[in-house]
């Protein structure tokens, strides 16, 4: 019964780790299911983060460009209207010299000998 009682033995260690394979098995496999999951989450969460980058690239050009937009028209507004000051400075400039200037040949002509008095001419005689 020695050999009886072996086979006995090995069949009950056999049915164990049958028993402990198929636990095992059983938790590997819902384990990989988890693993499967949550790299499926994350998988989920890396695309629509990419998405939301690739948006806020976008946003980012579209922001850069109108903003390069209004530096270029405040750069032109800004170039009108120093050419506008500097055509007033260099008109204001201009009519100061030909005032001067007329001022200067006034002062000349009254300072010149024999012109303290300078005879207008008159109407013409006969015709009143």
């Amino acid at each position: 019964m020695a050999w009886g009682d072996s086979v006995r033995g090995l069949a009950s260690e056999l049915k164990k780790l049958n028993d402990e394979f198929v636990e095992t098995k059983t938790k590997f496999g819902m384990l990989k299911e988890r693993v499967v999951e949550n790299l499926d989450q994350f998988k989920a969460i890396v695309e629509k983060t990419a998405e939301k980058m690739e948006q806020m690239e976008k946003e980012h050009i579209r922001e850069r460009a109108d903003l390069n937009a209004k530096i270029d028209s405040l750069s032109a507004r800004l170039d009108s209207l120093s050419e506008q000051a500097l055509h007033a400075a260099v008109h204001e400039a201009a009519d100061r010299i030909a005032r001067e200037r007329l001022e200067n040949r006034e002062r000349s002509i009254n300072d010149s000998p024999g012109t303290d008095q300078i005879d207008a001419p008159g109407p013409p005689e006969g015709r009143h």
